[in-house]
């Protein structure tokens, strides 16, 4: 079911959402709650837009955090939700909009301080498809700051919140459709920290310190050979359209494959930066990678920024997606 989470090993899921963004004049098409959805816990029905959550079986050494204001008016509520585990090799599991998400209004944090764990948005069956390619769906998860985007004709729109994951160390991996892994939407803040350990990043579009539309999202991995996978667009630093993606890592002998737009790439008046402080890295890509940008409005600039401090590099080429642009700007930095 879109939006309901499966714990396994008594999961600590972290997710702060609003049923509704708007104040109470709504646009009529939007609904004031949403049913109760499970999340290694219960989220009840919002009394006047509030969320009560209970955790139905607390975790040895976790701790569930609630805060929210007690004012009246909805216009000046934030729902703000903090889990934190101590240890354990722990797995994660949901379809979306979880493990450190924040919607409007919504601020969503998950600590785990330590183990291998594994974080899984599911891809494997197609239940929500995303506009970028439906044949995967749209995870908004593991680090991931959302808001909404009024369709033409519509004229709602709602900023987006701030998502966080922050992982303190072990052999950890990650996995997700559209959307994830350190990553923003719509006036959106997303971020993902790894602290250490030999980490596997797997995603499709828009993961890994990627960025669309008036938003920030950094991906952060501290230490340990690391390997990063996306197998379509936007991914591994990358801005799009007045957005900020970064993605640092600390050293370690590493992979990155992606096939465009990607390690420092910016699109349409977008920043991707990319960041690789040592260690004998192996890189796979397209064309339109490694400093690469392309697409600037008069006045504006579009900006890729790669930088691989030390080690013995390989680079192979891989086809990648065109695009295409009335300016180019890149930077490199070796």
């Amino acid at each position: 079911m879109i939006g309901q989470c499966v714990p396994q090993r008594m999961l600590d899921l972290v997710v702060a959402r609003r049923a509704i963004f708007a104040p109470r004049h709504e646009h009529p098409a939007e609904r004031l709650a949403q049913p109760p959805r499970q999340i290694g816990g219960e989220i009840g029905r919002w009394p006047r837009l509030r969320r009560t959550v209970r955790q139905q079986r607390p975790r040895a050494g976790g701790r569930l955090v609630e805060r929210h204001p007690e004012a009246e008016d909805v216009g000046a509520e934030v729902a703000a939700l903090t889990l934190d585990d101590l240890g354990g090799d722990d797995v994660y599991e949901c379809l979306q909009k979880s493990q450190g998400f924040g919607e409007t209004r919504g601020v969503g944090v998950l600590v785990d301080a330590a183990g291998n764990d594994r974080y899984v948005a599911d891809d494997s069956q197609v239940v929500d498809p995303s506009p970028q390619t439906a044949e995967h769906n749209v995870s908004l998860a593991q680090g991931c700051g959302y808001g909404r985007r009024a369709h033409p004709g519509d004229g709602w729109s709602y900023a987006g919140g701030i998502g966080i994951l922050v992982d303190g160390g072990g052999d950890d991996h990650y996995s997700c459709g559209v959307f994830g892994q350190g990553t923003a939407y719509w006036y959106g803040l997303g971020f993902l920290v790894d602290l250490g350990g030999n980490d596997r990043y797997d995603g499709v579009w828009y993961v890994q310190g990627s960025a669309a539309h008036f938003a920030l999202a950094c991906l952060v991995d501290g230490a340990g050979n690391d390997r990063y996978a996306a197998s379509m667009h936007q991914s591994q630093g990358a801005g799009h359209d007045l957005s900020v993606g970064v993605l640092v890592d600390g050293g370690g002998d590493d992979e990155y494959r992606c096939p465009g737009t990607c390690l420092g790439g910016g699109s349409w008046n977008g920043v991707g930066a990319f960041r690789d402080d040592g260690g004998n890295d192996h890189y796979v890509t397209g064309g339109q990678a490694i400093g690469w940008a392309s697409g600037a409005e008069e006045g504006r600039r579009c900006i890729g920024v790669f930088v691989d401090r030390a080690g013995k590099d390989r680079y192979e080429p891989e086809p990648g997606p065109e695009l295409l642009g009335p300016r180019v700007y890149g930077l490199r930095a070796r």
